[in-house]
């Protein structure tokens, strides 16, 4: 017998509806036609695996993924940034869930832990503003070439990036 997974929240929250709307604000002008993504991330305990999860506002997104850092034989390969490549597999993880809509986006990732400095300007590459350009000018390559009009491309109008320091009085057992 053939199993098939199927997400099915248990609660999907209602959109809001903003009482004020600012001016030229994409997601106040059309509340259902702007989602947000929430993205946390976290390296596992060994440091091999970074372990991602995302949602949208309202719960009815749920994708989670493992990424693979490990390098074996790392001291034979002194120039290599493994975090690097994670956060760039992290990065195109996604997009391509922002890929698979025909939504603008705003972006939030939240890094459960520290957030070094080196980290840091890795994201800073990733979340530019040349690079969001670039991710928004493919997004649109791949809808037309797929027959949808720009009007119904995916883009990234925003992305910002926060970290959650652990505190001693908080414990997540697994």
């Amino acid at each position: 017998p053939t199993v098939t997974r199927l997400y099915s929240p248990p609660f999907i929250l209602g959109p809001t509806r903003s009482k004020q709307s600012e001016v030229g604000d994409v997601c106040s002008d059309a509340p259902s036609r702007c989602n947000v993504l929430f993205v946390g991330y976290c390296l596992s305990h060994d440091q091999r695996w970074i372990l991602v999860s995302c949602t949208d506002q309202q719960g009815e997104l749920l994708e989670t993924c493992v990424i693979n850092i490990d390098v074996p034989n790392r001291a034979r390969r002194p120039k290599f940034s493994p975090r690097k490549i994670g956060l760039q597999k992290l990065w195109e993880w996604c997009v391509s869930i922002i890929q698979m809509t025909s939504l603008p986006w705003r972006i939030v990732i939240g890094r459960l832990g520290r957030l070094g400095h080196g980290e840091l300007k890795d994201w800073s590459v990733l979340l530019g503003e040349h690079s969001l350009n670039s991710v928004g000018r493919q997004l649109r390559e791949a809808c037309l070439m797929c027959g949808l009009s720009t009007a119904d491309s995916p883009s990234i109008l925003s992305a910002c990036l926060v970290s959650m320091e652990p505190q001693g009085s908080f414990v997540v057992m697994p």
